[in-house]
């Protein structure tokens, strides 16, 4: 995962491939039991509970997730009206990434998690580009579909039922046995299927079958016929647990004394194509915060932005976290910012290939850039404030180099 961007809607209209962790489905008949949206009543974990010992602001969750879709039918067809139709050749589509879940605060309050879809932008599988951030909030209970405490899991018997069961048992993936609560459900459509490592509360893997919505297709005489749906698979391994390298974790995770629930965040400025370089204008573009809750050390933040393209303009929205447990936030510790020197590589991902560097610095200000093969991020702070001043992102696409950049404009 990368630190949290927020440049995070601009991101969004890149790549449509958004690869989801939690794949929930309309039961016809729920069983009695429910893990966050699966079908297991957990018991709550206890007040004094205490977290496990990985789990601390600046952990970071990787997973390896691949989903196809494939038609089970060669044509569809289309209605023209009038008893008329048009024949159309299905083909498949498929991709594959890596899910990264940083935390970027945790406390018995709240467990911040920011979550990043890196894809595949080639065919061999080679470069990683990021197609989208987003804030998540959680709290010592469990976060999304990717963590339960485990004093939850300890509390849940093995049961079984028609097309569904909930059983404890060794489990090994990538050459590791782990002891595991594996939860497994069948539906008309496909089946839905989770593997928790018992020790940890982690998701290690996640795996789902889903059949669509019937189509018309072309009978053996020609005529209109029903025909099944699309299958789509998707498949979810858990493939790293490890801390962040941020020279400002273990520091108190205080809130600046500038930033404000309510408090709204422009940054304005423009987008370019190297294709386009000296023929036309960079399109306007912005994004603004706007900071919808404030805890003992993360903000919540809606974000809203627009690029305008010849006057059409192209909207996106997250929602996003903040926390020491980043470096892509609106602010950073000023003081564990001011140590550090121009060049200096603080975190390499194993996985992915993501550097976070120092890439520059004056008196005033300091640029830190998070980089992979096919895009980067550099985020421009205040030395005395530790507040975000500018962002630029670069990403390439084929030949063409898109670059957008904005500066925070004055507070309204």
């Amino acid at each position: 995962m990368h630190p949290e961007l927020p440049m995070a809607p601009l991101c969004m209209r890149h790549l449509a491939l958004l690869l989801g962790l939690a794949c929930t489905h309309a039961l016809a008949q729920q069983p009695p039991i429910t893990i966050e949206g699966q079908f297991v009543d957990l018991p709550k974990a206890a007040p004094d509970a205490p977290l496990p010992s990985w789990l601390a602001t600046g952990a970071r969750v990787t997973f390896y997730a691949g989903s196809s879709t494939q038609p089970s039918v060669r044509q569809a067809l289309a209605s023209l009206g009038n008893g008329n139709y048009l024949p159309n050749d299905q083909s498949g589509v498929a991709g594959g990434g890596y899910l990264q879940y940083d935390f970027v605060h945790v406390s018995d309050e709240a467990l911040a998690v920011r979550g990043s879809n890196l894809v595949y932008a080639d065919a061999a599988l080679q470069n990683l580009t990021l197609a989208a951030h987003q804030g998540h909030l959680g709290d010592k209970n469990g976060v999304l579909d990717i963590w339960i405490h485990p004093q939850r899991l300890a509390g849940v018997a093995e049961q079984k039922g028609e097309g569904w069961l909930v059983r404890r048992a060794p489990y090994e993936l990538d050459g590791q046995r782990y002891e595991a609560l594996i939860t497994h459900y069948e539906h008309a459509n496909g089946y839905a299927r989770y593997v928790y490592e018992l020790a940890t509360g982690l998701l290690l893997v996640h795996s789902s079958t889903t059949t669509g919505k019937p189509v018309l297709t072309p009978g053996p005489n020609g005529a209109p016929t029903v025909g099944p749906g699309a299958v789509t698979v998707t498949s979810v391994l858990r493939k790293g647990v490890r801390k962040l390298a941020l020279p400002w974790l273990g520091r108190a995770e205080a809130l600046p004394s500038w930033m404000k629930r309510g408090q709204r965040y422009l940054f304005t400025g423009g987008e370019t194509n190297s294709l386009a370089e000296g023929l036309l204008p960079p399109n306007p573009a912005q994004i603004e915060f706007a900071i919808e809750k404030l805890g003992q050390g993360y903000a919540y933040a809606d974000t809203q932005s627009v690029v305008s393209y010849g006057g059409n303009p192209s909207r996106g929205s997250a929602k996003m976290v903040y926390g020491a447990g980043t470096v892509g936030s609106l602010f950073l510790d000023p003081k564990a910012l001011a140590k550090l020197r121009a060049g200096q590589v603080l975190d390499q991902d194993p996985l992915t290939r993501y550097q976070i560097r120092c890439v520059g610095r004056d008196e005033r200000t300091i640029a830190l850039a998070e980089e992979g093969p096919l895009d980067s991020t550099t985020l421009v702070f205040d030395l005395e404030r530790g507040q975000l001043l500018q962002l630029m992102l670069r990403r390439q696409q084929g030949p063409a180099l898109i670059t957008t950049q904005l500066q925070l404009s004055p507070s309204r």
